[in-house]
């Protein structure tokens, strides 16, 4: 059996032929189905269309362990408990119970998945579940070019009229420097939808003209170099505000030139008795300053 059969097939006969051949391999030629399904080089669009044919065949022992941990991801979105929790108990737990995070299969669901653009209907558990993908990948293991395809999405999303919400919470769950210019990229952009959705993302007021697009462009990217080990994320997010402040900056961590972490908002090291001593002088300037 060749790596990526399935995928082969889905790309030459679509989803019904795709089907068609799961159940043709059912009845006459198992051992090869057994080994179509237990096949690292399947994408996540497959093997979500395939879901419900392995399923009610019983060939969820065939599966990767990072196919489990996908399906598990969809079943927590669309809470179904009964399957959750089957999907739950063929993968390794970490120390609060929960099943451990697979960073093999977050990036493989993003890298391979990100960009289907399928038929709607029936999708939208496919959406939620890269939306969730998308925020444990940030949270877990931020990869740039991951996140870059994340971004794209989102714009692509933004532009058909679908729901961004979640997407953008999730990727917010990470300060990444080529992430945020991956965005910021789009204030040039012609398409205006796209430039107003960079500039809001981003805090930036809306601009149309290209001279302004430029500027808008060059201040943001020039705020990032200069801010960004002191970026913080404030929690905010589209699903609370209809313009919310996705992040700031720290003005204390910034005087004393001290990185923080972007969602505790820590310092990455203690702070010496001298930083004590000059924030303490900068609270006093300030009215008590910014966090730390």
């Amino acid at each position: 059996m060749r790596s990526e059969y399935f995928d082969r097939i889905w790309r030459t006969h679509g989803e019904r032929g795709l089907g068609t051949v799961f159940n043709t391999m059912l009845g006459s030629r198992r051992d090869d189905l057994c080994a179509a399904i237990a096949d690292d080089g399947n994408s996540f669009p497959v093997m979500y269309v395939l879901a419900g044919e392995i399923e009610r065949s019983g060939l969820e022992g065939y599966l990767p362990e990072h196919v489990v941990y996908a399906y598990w991801i969809i079943c927590c979105k669309i809470e179904d408990e009964e399957r959750r929790e089957k999907f739950a108990s063929m993968l390794p737990h970490d120390e609060s119970g929960q099943p451990a995070p697979n960073h093999k299969a977050l990036k493989w669901m993003i890298a391979t998945g990100a960009d289907w653009d399928g038929p709607s209907p029936g999708r939208d558990s496919f959406d939620a579940s890269i939306d969730l993908a998308a925020a444990y990948l940030a949270l877990y293991c931020p990869d740039a070019e991951l996140m870059k395809k994340i971004v794209e999405l989102i714009f692509r999303r933004n532009r058909r009229h679908l729901l961004i919400h979640d997407l953008v919470w999730g990727f917010f769950q990470t300060a990444d420097a080529s992430a945020l210019s991956a965005i910021a990229a789009f204030i040039v952009s012609d398409n205006q939808a796209d430039s107003n959705l960079a500039c809001e993302l981003l805090g930036i007021e809306p601009v149309k003209s290209r001279a302004e697009k430029r500027d808008a462009h060059q201040k943001f990217t020039e705020w990032l170099s200069e801010n960004r080990p002191y970026i913080y994320l404030t929690g905010e997010s589209l699903n609370a505000s209809s313009v919310p402040r996705h992040m700031d900056h720290d003005r204390a961590a910034k005087y004393i030139k001290k990185e923080i972490h972007p969602r505790t908002r820590e310092t990455l090291s203690p702070l010496t008795d001298e930083e004590r001593e000059a924030l303490a002088v900068f609270r006093s300037w300030h009215g008590g300053g910014d966090a730390i």
